[in-house]
């Protein structure tokens, strides 16, 4: 089978990480083989910079300028594309 990148895209508290679970574990079932990832990464050198970020705002960085914190997020989905999405494409697997 073909690999497939599938996103689910939605507001923070909708369950994105449960529908997430529950169709990898389903894709699973059928003989898929699965990576789940997320955004913010947490394994990039820029992901856990980001979520400490948005889960504490009283750090110092959260002064950063809207367009700052765009440049982060775009140089983590950078990393996310170039370091673990392609290579499982590549590889033929599936991308939740």
């Amino acid at each position: 089978m073909k690999a497939k990148f599938i996103v689910i895209e939605g507001a923070d508290g909708v369950g994105k990480t449960v529908q997430s679970k529950l169709l990898a574990a389903a894709l699973r079932e059928q003989g898929l083989d699965v990576v789940e990832t997320r955004e913010p990464t947490n394994v990039s050198p820029i992901g856990p910079l980001i979520r400490k970020l948005l889960s504490e705002p009283a750090h110092p960085y959260n002064k950063l300028d809207w367009r700052a914190m765009t440049l982060l997020f775009s140089a983590d989905r950078a990393w996310h594309v170039a370091n673990i999405i392609q290579p499982a494409l590549d590889s033929g697997q599936t991308v939740i």
